[in-house]
């Protein structure tokens, strides 16, 4: 935390001596120089080939071991001591610094949303303090304050004493007496007179700014990659996913020592060495093909199920791939509903697909893969009598007839038993690609409809846009700056992700369209060559509103004896003044109302208006295209307004509530 400043009366005791000494006016205006000469571009000064960053306008440097300087200097075996990261300074006060810079300040790599201002401010008002200690130490201010002592002059010591005791430090004479008697000073007072002359006690608010320090130490927080060898950041990316220090950075050492060779020579890879056994990381070739095909010994238990992949046609469409889509599915390869999507989608051609859309799709399937991929490979092996095959010497389908001596395992086309229909599916198609293809296929053209729906709506945006498409990324720090530059308004750029029906608005990474794939497409429903996204939309916007139809209703059924009653109107629409009313008659006509705009008319005032205590009107203009639904009471027979809303329950405005209370009062004249 930041020192306090002198109190005001010890500040103004020290700029009055400052003012009549000239050792200590030169001291004073050294320390100035140092301090303002400081800036943005020299607070911090990376030097991006030599991995070495200059603090301060050279008051220190941070110097970091690069991958050839590690395999340079140091053999891999046995470990040699070595720090990736050193300070060196001339400056006698280093180790503050050093102990903020290795302990306090964090680096980030995944968490890429903004700091906290707050916390920010603490640690610029934290490296302020620092910096002006620093300065006054390189110097040699508390020698040269020890020697204004030592030299002051008796009218000095008198005038010094005089300014002390008005404000009431001490009550005798202490540097007269020292002069005179040749006496040492206190201990505490010494400290006391050092501190007093040095900058960062006086108040000099127009020196380092703190939102110039809190700027910089934003922005070399954010810079890693910048400074770091790109190998070692690599390591460091995956080893702290969201953000590490130079403390833990020396401390990694010898997992980067290990994994040196592999994140050089398939960086995109390295992510699935943390599924690994650790004694395996120092050997050749870990991450060949054949590992991720068999069952092989280097793998640990958190993996799950073995192989990691059924076929070598799905291991080559993964390492073709980035590390953002790999850092994901290394974290995720355990599931094996992810390992169907990996799959499915490797019978995809994604070549010149960004690989932001191609995590995207992955992520937006994941949990429904596995429900698509079961009912296909239980039709075909239906089809092709897999569970009576002579490969087959593990499963039995259920309630199919079983000897009393087929010890078989009993499955079923649930995803309880995805991993047993994995197993079957590769005890009888083995390796075959095309065989293999056929089983994958509906889930391979839905997901394929889905990226490409992805890369319509993003076949126009700019590159430094694409890693900002999935809404979370969209918190990070450089996200509206990155808008900004492209003049692209943030409402504009979301509205590019979003599946638009009437008044129904979705985003193309919500669930909507993804729940009633997952509902209606694993129960056998074929998927056509030329499926879209946007065609599943629109049948999913019919599915989910038969779903909510069909709740609505057996919630009415259950609360109502009836749920037919006498209507007010006699007409199926009503003209007034350019405008249509029909009035809602039925239980089917109020939901469909209500779903449609959005709103509680069904749940809320269905029982007001079988009871005709509460009439519905749907208020439309033909020619505008404008559409309202008009809620009005019933009192006396007579119907009086109570309100009118567009969709979401937005309001309408004044004109048109006078013009259906103007319907009403026509209306009732006429009853």
């Amino acid at each position: 935390m930041e020192k306090k400043s002198l109190t005001p009366q010890l500040e103004h005791i020290a700029r009055q001596l400052i003012r009549i000494s000239p050792s200590l006016k030169q001291l004073y205006q050294e320390q100035m120089e140092l301090a303002t000469a400081l800036n943005s571009q020299n607070i911090f000064k990376i030097e991006q080939e030599q991995h070495r960053i200059q603090l301060c306008n050279g008051l220190c440097t941070l110097q970091l071991q690069s991958r050839e300087s590690i395999g340079y200097q140091f053999p891999r075996s046995p470990f040699r001591p070595i720090k990736i990261a050193e300070l060196h300074s001339t400056v006698p006060c280093i180790e503050t610094i050093e102990d903020f810079l290795f302990h306090e300040l964090y680096f980030f790599t995944g968490d890429l949303k903004p700091q906290h201002s707050l916390l920010l401010r603490e640690k610029a008002q934290q490296f302020r303090q620092l910096i002006l200690q620093s300065i006054f130490q390189h110097l040699n201010g508390p020698a040269r304050v020890q020697q204004f002592l030592a030299q002051m002059t008796a009218v000095e010591a008198q005038i010094f004493d005089q300014l002390m005791q008005e404000q009431q430090i001490y009550q005798t004479p202490l540097l007269q007496t020292y002069i005179e008697c040749q006496i040492c000073l206190p201990h505490w007072l010494m400290q006391k007179i050092e501190q007093m002359f040095a900058l960062h006690s006086l108040t000099e608010a127009e020196i380092l700014p703190i939102q110039l320090l809190m700027d910089s130490l934003d922005e070399i927080c954010f810079a890693t990659a910048q400074f770091l060898d790109p190998t070692i950041y690599r390591i460091m990316s995956l080893s702290y996913e969201d953000r590490f220090n130079l403390q833990e950075l020396n401390e990694h050492i010898e997992d980067i020592i290990l994994l040196l060779d592999h994140a050089y020579e398939r960086p995109n890879l390295l992510g699935f060495i943390r599924l690994m056994h650790r004694d395996v990381w120092a050997e050749q070739d870990i991450l060949s093909h054949s590992n991720f095909v068999q069952a092989t010994a280097i793998w640990q238990k958190k993996c799950g199920k073995l192989p990691l992949l059924d076929n070598n046609r799905a291991v080559r469409w993964m390492f073709k791939q980035s590390a953002e889509v790999l850092d994901w599915l290394s974290r995720n390869f355990q599931h094996s509903n992810v390992r169907v999507a990996v799959t499915a989608l490797s019978f995809v051609d994604t070549q010149h697909i960004h690989p932001a859309l191609i995590l995207a799709t992955l992520q937006h399937f994941q949990f429904v893969a596995a429900r698509l991929f079961i009912q296909n490979c239980h039709t075909i092996a239906h089809e092709h009598d897999w569970f009576n095959h002579e490969k087959n010497l593990q499963f039995v389908l259920h309630q199919k007839y079983q000897q009393h001596d087929d010890h078989r395992v009993v499955i079923s086309p649930s995803i309880l038993y995805l991993d047993e229909w994995l197993i079957l599916m590769r005890q009888v198609l083995g390796a075959e690609d095309q065989a293999i293809k056929k089983v994958y296929l509906p889930l391979s053209r839905i997901m394929q409809a889905y990226l490409q729906h992805l890369v319509r709506c993003t076949q126009h945006l700019p590159q430094a846009l694409m890693d900002y498409i999935r809404p979370e990324t969209q918190e990070n720090r450089q996200f509206l700056s990155v808008l900004r530059q492209h003049k692209i308004q943030l409402q504009d750029f979301r509205n590019l992700f979003y599946l638009k029906h009437a008044n129904l608005r979705v985003s193309v990474f919500d669930a909507y369209v993804r729940d009633y794939v997952s509902a209606t497409y694993s129960t056998g429903h074929i998927v056509p060559k030329n499926i879209t996204w946007n065609g599943v939309f629109h049948q999913a916007v019919h599915w989910h509103a038969k779903q909510q139809k069909q709740e609505v209703l057996t919630q009415l059924k259950r609360q109502f004896a009836t749920t037919v009653w006498q209507p007010f109107t006699t007409d199926d629409k009503i003209y007034f003044q350019e405008w249509v009313f029909e009035e809602l008659k039925t239980i089917d006509r109020i939901i469909d109302e209500s779903i449609q705009f959005k709103h509680c008319l069904a749940s809320s005032y269905s029982a007001s208006i079988i009871a005709r205590v509460y009439v519905a009107f749907h208020m439309y203009h033909p020619i505008l295209h404008v559409s309202m639904t008009l809620g009005c009471h019933v009192q006396n027979h007579i119907l009086v307004f109570d309100q009118l809303e567009y969709s979401n329950n937005t309001q309408a405005e004044i004109e048109k509530v006078n013009i259906a209370k103007e319907f009403l009062n026509r209306f009732n004249s006429l009853k």
